[in-house]
């Protein structure tokens, strides 16, 4: 949100009244300024108009991409609710932390939500680096910048992750924009999102500038956590809120801002309705490809040669962080920064993916990684079943897992109702299995959308305890038995399996369970 030193023509008539005025002006009187008595659809036409580069602004709108025109001002319920997005935020490992704050506190002042970027100016560059998109470019560190800097709510940065510098709706809100600097009794009603963009010089002017950013101007990952900012903060308000840009809200101060620049509306609207159709049960969206994945399958052309197999379940492991617990270790011994209770590291053990809650709200998955070479954590007091071999719980070592529900083998995700855990000597990693057992059957999915399974699983996992013809079904964050029409976790009675080689079908898996995929 960096200023300039030099506006272009269009603004000088503008800047000169602020400035004869002083850098404060009322927010509402000065010419070309939004009419903030028009209704909230018109001032986000208003306020959405183009920023082009040196502050210059285009027209208002005369219309907003879909969905938009249609949310803006209205209520977010019935369309979305707030279990449905905290069920959406579980099934992606995102911290409500990490969003604005807790989804349990309403909302009941924002109006409007500004989309910033932080102008990083890259001195003496004239051109951007190639790691502007990844985490080695400084600016992307984006939990250091919300710890040091409180002028906005949120940042974004160019992966698509995010860090809260001040909740939604503090007792202190941030100033924002100049207009939040001169009115700061307003301050409230204003959210502020900072999206990480580097700038460079334009050397085809005179004057001082960053005038220069990327094109595109932000990536499609950065606008799709853009895209769930806004649906949180609307969904804690009850209402669509007004979306805005700094700059036409700073129109007429003394310097005024040029942000966001090369911002693609047409985009983030496209984002926003995907997600708000995932969230509200239109797609499964149980990881970064899931939500293409309507469990609609056709049924096989033809079933031969079938499997007889028995099955368990089994899930993502949620506790909370326990200090002076029992501590999750690497495979080298190496404290991952993470403690449990006693009860808690063997029950997690057991399932082999657990989420750790932090007490700040924020969570991280760990996957099993092995087993260390002396016993770590004494089970025998909390597990009592003597099929499972206590002292191999208690040896097991993990490492931080890429996908949201845990990794499996190969270098693959888990995918809740898809993945299945096998012995590699009678299925393949890789395999797709078709159970006629799971079709039709109502299954929930992790944003709380209930959808028929199409009988069809993708042979993602292992496990010491999954041998010959046993699978283990894989329900992600849900400890209910998800198929318990014929998962009886015991080795009678079998069901019949059949594994299926169409080529589409086996490559609409296999990309599930790739990550980022």
């Amino acid at each position: 949100m960096r200023s300039l030193i030099k506006v272009g023509s269009l603004l000088l008539a503008f800047s000169s009244l602020a400035i004869a005025q002083g850098v404060c002006s009322s927010f509402q009187s000065l010419p070309g300024r939004c009419d903030l008595s028009a209704t909230p659809l018109q001032q986000a036409r208003c306020l959405l108009r183009p920023v082009k580069k040196f502050a210059n602004l285009g027209e208002p709108l005369t219309s907003l991409p879909a969905p938009l025109d249609n949310l803006i001002g209205q209520p977010t319920s019935p369309t979305l609710t707030i279990d449905q997005l905290q069920a959406f935020l579980a099934s992606k490992g995102v911290s409500e932390a990490d969003v604005g704050g807790a989804l349990s506190i309403a909302l009941t002042k924002p109006k409007y939500f500004v989309i910033h970027d932080t102008s990083d100016f890259l001195a003496g560059r004239t051109e951007f680096p190639e790691n502007i998109n990844e985490d080695t470019f400084s600016p992307n560190k984006v939990q250091q910048r919300a710890a040091n800097q409180k002028i906005c709510h949120v940042y974004v940065n160019r992966l698509g992750k995010s860090a809260t510098a001040v909740v939604f709706e503090s007792s202190a809100p941030p100033p924002g924009t100049k207009f939040g600097s001169c009115h700061s009794s307003q301050r409230s009603a204003f959210i502020h999102i900072e999206n990480v963009q580097p700038r460079i010089r334009d050397h085809s002017v005179s004057f001082d500038n960053d005038g220069i950013a990327p094109s595109p101007g932000f990536t499609d990952r950065q606008l799709e956590r853009l895209a769930l900012l806004y649906i949180v903060a609307s969904v804690r308000s009850g209402k669509w809120l007004i979306p805005a840009y700094h700059s036409p809200i700073d129109l007429g101060y003394k310097n005024q801002h040029d942000d966001p620049q090369n911002f693609d509306l047409n985009r983030w609207a496209q984002q926003l309705s995907s997600l708000i159709s995932v969230i509200g049960g239109g797609s499964s969206g149980g990881n970064g490809n899931a939500g293409v994945d309507g469990f609609d399958l056709p049924e096989p052309a033809q079933l031969t040669n079938p499997k007889m197999l028995w099955a368990t379940h089994y899930f993502v492991f949620t506790a909370d962080s326990s200090s002076g617990g029992q501590p999750l270790l690497d495979m080298s011994g190496g404290s991952l920064g993470a403690t449990l209770s006693t009860k808690n590291w063997c029950l997690g053990a057991i399932e082999g993916t657990i989420r750790v809650r932090q007490p700040n709200g924020a969570g991280k998955v760990f996957n099993f990684a092995g087993r260390g070479s002396s016993l770590q954590v004494d089970c025998s007091g909390v597990i009592h079943n003597p099929s499972i071999n206590l002292q191999a719980i208690g040896k097991s070592r993990y490492q931080q897992a890429r996908g949201p529900f845990g990794d499996g083998a190969q270098n693959m995700i888990l995918v809740p109702f898809r993945s299945i855990a096998v012995d590699k000597s009678r299925i393949p990693i890789g395999s797709v299995v078709f159970i006629p057992a799971a079709r039709g059957r109502n299954i929930t999915l992790p944003n709380g959308q209930t959808v028929q399974h199409d009988g069809y699983f993708f042979a993602a996992d292992t496990g010491g305890a999954i041998q010959q013809d046993h699978i283990d079904i894989f329900g992600g964050i849900s400890d209910a038995n998800p198929f318990p029409n014929f998962v009886h976790s015991t080795p009678t009675p079998t069901f019949e399996a059949f594994l299926v080689n169409d080529p589409q079908i086996v490559a609409t898996l296999k990309s599930l369970h790739s990550p980022g995929g």
